[in-house]
Parts: structure tokens; C-alpha cells; sequence
């Protein structure tokens, strides 16, 4: 499996290159097809094009569907050599570069469009380092701090024999639920609970948030649909408590 975008990457907001003047109304088609198509979008790419995307992390959207990417710069100088004849030469040298967000968007809107330029290099976020200070200095005010997640406690399936199926991270409990067709029984750690807050649905199995009643629908329906899938939270069950 191929990570897209590893965790040790800048940790910026997806909206950190979306204008603050933007309308309202635009806004809202956004989140939209943040809601509705981006999680499609991004389960195609890992069935269809083995690119993972890691869990929390979205494009820099501008509009539905169009996203600004980073680019590494390639930088070429003038190299002076000696020949074996003792002769002075200048070759031309390629040195990478800052790391760079290019243009004012692309159409990032399906999996192979997006497939295609991740395999060509470019990233929804640059490395930690090599970042480019102006541009990083820009999107500074919606700039996440990145902090390790520590396990303060061990995540156990107790169905299957007392200490068999212990797990330190959440989501190895959940992949191990999902693979095993069963219903949690442990209760989603602080940074879940907290990460809940900030939709009206969530899928604590999936690590997936929805704010319309069709978005989590549909998250549901492409679940149930999947091979071996039989098994998934109910919309009741996702509707989180305000």
C-alpha cells in the first residue's frame, strides 16, 4: 500500500489557501463535496489505485472539486568539472528545491485525475523540511499543530479469549472489527471523541464525519455494499449527541 502523503508532512488546514472574503454560498459547495464525493473519491484511490490517504487529511480545496497542490522546485546550476585531460568543463547540475503550492487550483475531482498527479510527484502537503517560508508563512493562521498520538490505554475484542486481540490505537481496534464483521465494544479515545464534535454524523469505525443526513447515508450504503461487508453502525447509532 502506498501513502500518499506521510504523517511527518506540514499539517496545514484544508481551507489554509481558500480566501477569507470567500462567499458563503461557495463555501458551502465545497463542504458539500467534501461531504459527499471526497470520500468516494478517496476510497477509489486506495481500491483502484493502492494511494493511500491518511485519515483526517484532505486537499487544499478552493472550489468543488479543484485543489491546490505542492510542487518541489527543481533548481539547475552550473557545475565546473575537469576532464581527464585536465580540462575545465561546466556541466549542468539539477538540485531539488523548495517545496511550493502551484497555480490557483487543478480539477481534483476523481480518483484517477488525482491518482495521476501523486504518482507524477506532487503533494496535498509539503515535507517538514525544504518548505518554501513564504508560502508556508501565508497559510500560517490555519496551520494545525502536529502532535504524536500517544496511547494512554490498550483497545480489546474480548470475543475472542482474554488478551488475544489487544490493540494500542483505535484504529487497529476498528480494522480489527471491520475485518471480523463485529460491532464495537470499546469506547472512541479522547482525540476521537473530540474529532466527533465537529459533525452531526460520525462514523467512529470508519473515522468518517458527515454533516447531512444524505452524505452519511450514502457512507453507509457503499459500506454495506462492499464484499463481506454485512455489518455497519446505523445512522442512529452515527448521529452524534450535540
Amino acid at each position: 500500500m502506498v501513502t500518499a502523503v506521510a504523517e511527518q508532512d506540514v499539517q496545514l488546514s484544508w481551507d489554509a489557501f481558500l480566501p477569507k472574503e470567500t462567499p458563503r454560498n461557495v463555501r458551502q459547495h465545497i463542504d458539500r463535496f467534501r461531504e459527499s464525493e471526497w470520500p468516494n473519491i478517496k476510497r477509489q484511490l486506495g481500491q483502484v489505485f493502492h494511494l493511500e490517504i491518511p485519515d483526517g487529511l484532505e486537499p487544499h480545496w478552493v472550489d468543488p472539486g479543484r485543489a491546490i497542490l505542492w510542487q518541489q522546485e527543481v533548481v539547475r546550476h552550473r557545475k565546473a568539472t575537469t576532464d581527464s585531460d585536465g580540462r575545465q568543463r561546466f556541466v549542468a547540475e539539477e538540485v531539488a528545491g523548495a517545496w511550493k503550492p502551484i497555480g490557483k487550483g487543478v480539477a481534483f475531482n476523481n480518483a484517477s485525475i488525482i491518482a495521476s498527479y501523486l504518482n507524477k510527484g506532487l503533494r496535498l502537503r509539503p515535507p517538514v523540511q525544504g518548505v518554501d517560508a513564504v508560502a508556508l508563512e501565508a497559510a500560517a493562521p490555519s496551520i494545525v499543530p502536529h502532535t504524536p498520538v500517544i496511547p494512554v490505554r490498550k483497545f480489546v475484542c474480548r470475543r475472542h479469549g482474554e488478551g488475544t486481540h489487544e490493540y494500542t490505537t483505535w484504529k487497529a481496534y476498528a480494522r480489527h472489527c471491520i475485518a471480523s464483521m463485529e460491532t464495537m465494544e470499546e469506547k472512541p479515545p479522547e482525540e476521537v471523541l473530540k474529532t466527533m464534535t465537529q459533525f452531526k454524523f460520525f462514523c467512529a469505525i470508519h473515522m468518517q464525519g458527515f454533516n447531512s443526513v444524505k452524505a452519511a447515508r450514502q457512507h453507509i450504503t457503499w459500506e454495506l455494499k462492499r464484499p463481506g461487508r454485512s455489518l455497519h453502525p446505523t445512522l442512529k447509532d452515527m448521529e452524534v449527541s450535540q
